[in-house]
């Protein structure tokens, strides 16, 4: 499976081109992908609308299992990599190490998404 050292790998060497098809201004860009953590973080790590694009086009072009989720008000994909799971919605996400999952599927609960899905195919109550 892919791992999130892959994807920020493919995403430090591909940030320049990522940035025009998500229309992030280029110094943007360079603060958010500083500011991603380099291993999977244990908390829930929000993500901006610029690395949630970026990351987001990574993942579609990867060979990463993706669960989609939705609320009343929106719609969501979850990304399972071999070592964190990474939420993205239309303007922003979530990242988080696979082991501590729980804690995003309870903010995404609290935003009111159906996690049913996410949860069995996780292994988590």
């Amino acid at each position: 499976m892919v791992a999130w050292r892959d994807i920020l790998s493919k995403l430090l060497s591909e940030w320049k081109e990522l940035t025009v098809v998500c229309g992030c201004r280029d110094e943007d860009a360079e603060r958010e992908i500083a500011q991603l953590p380099r291993e999977p973080p244990e908390e829930p790590v929000e993500l901006s609308s610029c690395s949630a694009c970026m990351l987001r086009e990574l993942l579609e072009s990867s060979y990463v299992v993706q669960v989609p989720i939705s609320s009343a008000l929106s719609e969501s994909m979850v990304y399972v990599l071999d070592d964190c799971v990474v939420e993205i919605s239309e303007d922003c996400g979530y990242l988080i190490s696979k082991k501590n999952v729980s804690a995003l599927i309870k903010v995404l609960e609290d935003l009111g998404f159906e996690t049913s899905a996410l949860k069995s195919f996780l292994g988590v109550s």
